[in-house]
Order: C-alpha cells, then structure tokens, then sequence
C-alpha cells in the first residue's frame, strides 16, 4: 500500500515537471519567434520624430524619445504651457527632430528590441530601434 502511494507520487510529480518543461520550451519559443519578427524590417514612412509606420502597416513608437509636436494638438499647447516655448517654436523644433528621423530611418531595414510593454495603449508597437546594415542605435 506504501509503496503504490510513493509510486503515483512519483508519477504525478514526474508528470507535472515534464508539463512545467513544456510550458516553459513553449514560452521560450514564442518570445524567439515574435522578436523574430522584426528582426529584418522596412521603415515605409517616418510620422513624426519619434513615430515611424513599418511595411507591415504597423506603427512604432520609439522608446526614450519625445519630440517636439510639428501640428497643431492639444498636445502641442499643453508642451507650450508647460515649457514656456512659443506654440510656433515647438512646431519649428518638432519639425527638425522629424527631419532627422526621417533622414535616418526612412526606406532603410531596422531591428527593433522590445522592453516589458510590448505596445502602448494606442496600439503601437514600443521599441528601440537599431539600423540593421551597421547597428546604429
């Protein structure tokens, strides 16, 4: 009578661990494949400075990066109280920052690394983005 509880025991915790393995493999496998993903993109257009839309038809917040707004938004004033800047100052400056990311990123291949949130509550993916033909963050 021992001996067959010691045995389904065994059984149950062998079985339970090999189901906590597979979880845990499939878990992995899944994260691999969708930071896969984007690996290898198109930049199609860049929105703004710190919003790019990919060929997939996604659009990309970039993490760590708040530019300047270049139209007019409730946004655009709330900056413009808060910073003391003149309204067309913001604009001016969100035009430059979106020159710059356009220069760099538009129609080129980026890799993208992901942090704990995966998308804001727009929608958008939220990334770091690397140029893929030399590495440039």
């Amino acid at each position: 009578m021992v001996n067959l509880k010691v045995k389904n025991i065994l059984v149950i915790a062998g079985l339970f661990i090999c189901v906590a393995f597979m979880a845990w493999l499939f878990s992995s496998a899944a994260k691999r494949y969708a930071q896969s993903d984007y690996e290898d993109i198109l930049v199609e257009r860049v929105i703004d400075g710190d919003t790019l839309k990919l060929s997939s038809g996604e659009r990309v917040r970039l993490i760590g990066i708040d530019t300047p707004e270049m139209h007019e938004s409730e946004k655009l004033y709330r900056d413009a109280r808060r910073s003391s800047q003149y309204v067309q100052t913001i604009k001016r400056l969100g035009r430059q920052a979106y020159e710059f990311t356009r220069n760099l990123l538009e129609g080129r291949r980026v890799r993208f690394e992901f942090d704990v949130q995966k998308r804001d509550r727009y929608g958008r993916l939220l990334a770091y983005v690397y140029l893929k033909d030399d590495g440039t963050f």
